[in-house]
């Protein structure tokens, strides 16, 4: 069960890092 939340947590975090990334390139085209 550990090995699940490992990889969603994983998984989440690298999804937070490209909705920043997005953000960011947002903001710096705009």
């Amino acid at each position: 069960m550990k090995l699940i939340y490992d990889i969603l947590d994983k998984m989440y975090q690298e999804f937070l890092l490209w909705e920043m990334a997005e953000e960011a390139g947002k903001n710096s085209i705009g």
